[in-house]
C-alpha cells in the first residue's frame, strides 16, 4: 500500500464521516481492518477518525490563536460541526485560501496517525494477499492490535443478541447533534423506556435509523423532524415525520 494512496483514502472517508454505510465498504476500513466483522466495519471506522480527530486537540496551556488550535479547529468544524469551509474560517477568523491549508494540513496529519496505525499493523509489511492470508499471517506474528480492531471486536461480540431500540436512538441522536444545530432543526424523538427488546443486530437498526434520519433532515434548514417508537403486540412500530 502506497502512502499517498492511504492518505487520498483518509480524506476520502472524512468527507464522509456521517456515512457508516458508505465507510463500510471503504477500502480504508479493509486496510485498517482486515479482520472487519460484516456489517460492523463503518460505525467502526467512524469512531477511529473522529478518535484520531480529537487526537490533535493542543492541550490547555497552548494559546488559543496558535496554529495548533487553528489547525485542529479547521478540521473538526468541517467533518465533526459540519460547517462549509467558508464557514469554517469565518470561524477562525482567517481567509477561506488559509483555512483551505490548514484543512489539507489536519488531514495530512490524521492521515500520517492511522498509518503509522496501519504499519504496525502488519508489522510493516506489504499486505497484497487475501484477507484469510492477511489475517493467518497477523495471527503468527501477534502484533498488538490496532484501535479499530479493538472496536470491531467489541461490536462483534453481541451482534446476534436482542437490541434496546432506546439506547440506539440515544447514541444516534448524540451523533447527528452537530448537524442538527448546524441546520436548526427541530428534532424530537418519543422513545418510551419500556420497549421490548427487538430481535435484530444493533448495528443494523442504527444504520437503517440513521440513513432515515439524514434523509428526513435533507428536507433543509429550519425542518421539522419527529421520530416515535411505539410497542404493538408483537412488533415495535418507528415512524419519522417530517415537516
Amino acid at each position: 500500500m502506497d502512502q499517498a494512496l492511504f492518505e487520498q483514502y483518509v480524506r476520502e472517508a472524512m468527507e464522509h464521516l456521517f456515512d457508516p454505510a458508505y465507510l463500510h465498504s471503504h477500502p480504508l476500513a479493509a486496510l485498517l481492518a482486515p479482520r472487519k466483522v460484516q456489517g460492523m466495519a463503518g460505525e467502526a471506522l467512524q469512531r477511529a477518525l473522529r478518535e484520531a480527530i480529537e487526537a490533535l486537540k493542543p492541550s490547555r496551556d497552548v494559546p488559543r490563536r496558535s496554529p495548533a488550535w487553528r489547525t485542529y479547529l479547521a478540521l473538526r468544524l468541517r467533518h465533526v460541526d459540519v460547517l462549509t469551509m467558508p464557514e469554517v474560517a469565518d470561524q477562525l477568523g482567517i481567509g477561506t485560501r488559509q483555512c483551505r491549508r490548514d484543512h489539507h494540513k489536519a488531514v495530512t496529519m490524521v492521515a500520517s496517525a492511522l498509518w503509522e496505525t496501519y504499519q504496525a499493523a502488519s508489522g510493516g509489511t506489504e499486505e497484497h494477499g487475501p484477507a484469510s492470508t492477511q489475517t493467518a499471517t497477523r495471527s503468527e506474528k501477534e502484533p498488538t492490535d490496532s484501535p479499530l480492531d479493538t472496536e470491531l471486536a467489541k461490536l462483534g461480540q453481541h451482534a446476534s443478541d436482542l437490541t434496546n431500540v432506546g439506547q440506539v436512538v440515544e447514541g444516534i441522536l448524540a451523533t447527528i447533534s452537530p448537524l442538527v444545530e448546524r441546520k436548526a432543526i427541530h428534532l424530537a424523538a418519543a422513545v418510551p423506556p419500556d420497549l421490548p427488546l427487538v430481535a435484530m443486530s444493533r448495528t443494523a437498526l442504527r444504520q437503517a435509523l440513521l440513513g432515515i434520519l439524514l434523509s428526513a433532515m435533507d428536507w433543509g434548514q429550519g425542518c421539522q423532524v419527529a421520530l416515535a417508537a411505539l410497542a404493538r403486540q408483537e412488533f415495535i412500530d418507528l415512524e419519522c415525520l417530517v415537516q
